[in-house]
C-alpha cells in the first residue's frame, strides 16, 4: 500500500465533496471532538458519522457509581446532544475496516466511506484470570462497571444480595463501595496495593481514610487479590478465595482492576497496536495518516494515561488541525456558534475529588518527593482528618486532605487561583485560611474543574437565557466532566432564578 503524506490525508479542493469522517465510538472523547470539528467547520466541507456500539446517546460514565448509590438518575447522565448535521447510528458495532477502499463495516453489513477515520473506540473494563470450581467451563459471574448496561445489570443483582466484594481499591471502586453500602449491602473491598487509593493518598493519609470508611461499614482488605470463586451448584457466587487462600462469602463480586484499551479493530487492519493504538504527536497512525486515534485506546508519544481531560485535549487538538486543513489554515468557525473559547491553563496537576458519600477526599496538584517544597500536615485519626499542603515560593502546589471540609474547599479555591499563602501556613490546616483569603464569591473562581468553567461564565449563560443544569451543560460543559460541580451549578442556578443575574454580566449577555 502507498504510503500517504501527511497532508494528502485530508486535502480538500474547493467545490469537491464535503470531507468524510467517520468516527467509531460514542463516547465522552468521541462527543467532545465531534462537537467542535462541527462547530469549527460547514456541512458542505465536512460530513461527520459517528457509529456508537452502545444503544443509548452519549452520556457521561463517570458518574456511573453515583448511579449505583441512588444519588443520580441514569437519565441525567446524557450528554448535549451533537449539532445538527452530524449523523450518530446508535447501536452500530464497527466490525472491520477496509484501508485499501477506506469504508468501515458495521455488524449490520452497511459500509461507512471515509475520508478520515478517528478511532475513539475506549476502553472495556480489566477482568483479571480467576480460578473457579473443577469443571466449570460457563462464564464467571462477575460484574463491571464501565457502561450503562454494566450499572443496570449490577443493579438487578444488587437487589437481590447482601455481601459483595469489590476488586480494587482506587476510585472507582471505592465510589461503587459507597453506593452499595447505602443500598444496605455488606461490602468488602480487595485491594492489592498497601493502602487504599495509592495513587491519591500517602500511607498516612490511606490509613485515616480507611477507618472513616470502616466508619460507613465498609471492610478493606489491602496486600491481597481475590484468587478465585467459589460458586454453588447453579454456577451463583457464593464466596471468593483470596491469594492467601482466605475465604470471604459473597454473593455479588464488582471488578474495578483498570481498564485495557480496546484496540481490536485497529490490529485487525494493520495498524501499530502496543498497548494502545499507537499515534503520532499530531494523533495519527504512522502506518496510515488517514486514520487517527483519540481517548482510552490511543498511545500517542506520552503513553496512555487512561483520565478523560487528556482525552478531551486530544479531541480539540485533532478537531482543530483537521478543521483548519480544511478550512483553509484557518482556525475561526465558518458558520453557527461558536466553539467555547479555550480556558487558561489550570494549575500544574489535576484536582481530584472522591464521589462517594460520607468520605471527603481531595487530591490538589502534586505532592513533592524531594525536601524541596515546605509539606504542612495535621493528623487528627480519632477526628478522621489528614490535611498535607505543599508550597512552593509561597503558593500551594498540591494538597492530600482527607474529612478536611471546608478547609478543604477553601484550599482548592486558594491553589486554583494562586493565591500567596499567609506568612505562617500552618493556619491553613487550623479553619483559618477565611481570616487570610476574601471569602467573597469572584467570578474568575473556577466552578467545573474538568473543563475550566468559571462562575462567570454560568452566570453569563443564565442571562443569556440557560436555566437548568442540561441548558448550562450545552452552553458551557459544565457538569458533562466527572460530575462534581452539579451542586454547585444548582446552587448559581437557584439564586439566578431567585435574584436575577448580576447586571452587569447580564447586560453584557445581551445582543
Amino acid at each position: 500500500m502507498r504510503q500517504l503524506a501527511d497532508g494528502e490525508a485530508v486535502a480538500f479542493a474547493p467545490g469537491a465533496r464535503p470531507h468524510r469522517v467517520v468516527v467509531l465510538g460514542n463516547g465522552m472523547v468521541s462527543a467532545r471532538f465531534v462537537d467542535n470539528l462541527a462547530r469549527l467547520t460547514t456541512r458542505a466541507r465536512v460530513e461527520i458519522t459517528v457509529l456508537g456500539e452502545e444503544s443509548v446517546p452519549a452520556y457521561n460514565r463517570l458518574l456511573l457509581a453515583e448511579v449505583v448509590g441512588g444519588t443520580v438518575d441514569p437519565a441525567s447522565l446524557t450528554l448535549p446532544a451533537a449539532p445538527g448535521g452530524v449523523a450518530v447510528h446508535l447501536g452500530r458495532l464497527a466490525v472491520s475496516i477496509d484501508r485499501v477502499n477506506r469504508t468501515v463495516e458495521d455488524a449490520d453489513g452497511v459500509r461507512h466511506r471515509y475520508d478520515t477515520l478517528v478511532l475513539a473506540t475506549g476502553a472495556a473494563a480489566r477482568v483479571p484470570t480467576l480460578a473457579s470450581p473443577d469443571g466449570w467451563n460457563g462464564k464467571l459471574p462477575v460484574h463491571t462497571l464501565r457502561t450503562l448496561d454494566d450499572c443496570r445489570r449490577l443493579l438487578r443483582a444488587g437487589r437481590g444480595a447482601t455481601r459483595a466484594v469489590i476488586m480494587g481499591g482506587g476510585l472507582l471502586g471505592i465510589e461503587a463501595a459507597s453506593g452499595l453500602r447505602a443500598r444496605g449491602i455488606e461490602v468488602t473491598v480487595v485491594h492489592a496495593g498497601d493502602h487504599m487509593l495509592d495513587r491519591q493518598l500517602d500511607p498516612i493519609s490511606g490509613d485515616v481514610a480507611r477507618r472513616a470508611m470502616a466508619d460507613l461499614g465498609i471492610a478493606l482488605i489491602t496486600g491481597a487479590t481475590v484468587r478465585g470463586l467459589l460458586l454453588d451448584g447453579v454456577g451463583a457466587v457464593r464466596g471468593v478465595e483470596l491469594s492467601d487462600r482466605s475465604k470471604l462469602d459473597a454473593d455479588l463480586v464488582l471488578v474495578t482492576a483498570g481498564v485495557i484499551p480496546r484496540v481490536e479493530l485497529a490490529r485487525a487492519s494493520g495498524l501499530a497496536v502496543d498497548r494502545g493504538i499507537v499515534v503520532g504527536e499530531d494523533l495519527r497512525s504512522p502506518d496510515d495518516p488517514r486514520i487517527a486515534a483519540i481517548g482510552d485506546c490511543a498511545q500517542p508519544p506520552s503513553g496512555c494515561p487512561g483520565l478523560l481531560a487528556p482525552g478531551w485535549e486530544q479531541a480539540e487538538q485533532l478537531a482543530a488541525a483537521l478543521a483548519s486543513r480544511l478550512q483553509g489554515s484557518s482556525t475561526q468557525p465558518a458558520t453557527g456558534t461558536p466553539p467555547r473559547p479555550a480556558k487558561a491553563s489550570p494549575p500544574a496537576g489535576d484536582v481530584v475529588r472522591l464521589k462517594a458519600d460520607g468520605l471527603d477526599i481531595v487530591r490538589l496538584g502534586r505532592m513533592p518527593d524531594d525536601d524541596r517544597s515546605r509539606v504542612i500536615s495535621l493528623v487528627d485519626r480519632h477526628g478522621r482528618r489528614s490535611l498535607r499542603v505543599a508550597i512552593e515560593a509561597d503558593r500551594i502546589v498540591g494538597a492530600v486532605l482527607v474529612g478536611a471540609g471546608a478547609v478543604a474547599a477553601q484550599l482548592t479555591i486558594a491553589f486554583e487561583r494562586g493565591t500567596p499563602v499567609p506568612a505562617d501556613p500552618a493556619v491553613l490546616l487550623l479553619g483559618g485560611a477565611s481570616s487570610w483569603m476574601t471569602s467573597r464569591e469572584e467570578d474568575t473562581d473556577t466552578v467545573c474543574n474538568c473543563n475550566q468553567v468559571t462562575r462567570g461564565d454560568i452566570i453569563t449563560a443564565c442571562a443569556a437565557g440557560a436555566h437548568t443544569v442540561e441548558e448550562i451543560a450545552c452552553a458551557t460543559r459544565a457538569t458533562t466532566g466527572c460530575g462534581g460541580c452539579i451542586g454547585a451549578v444548582k446552587g448559581l442556578l437557584a439564586r439566578a432564578a431567585a435574584t436575577g443575574p448580576v447586571p452587569a454580566l447580564a447586560a453584557a449577555a445581551k445582543p
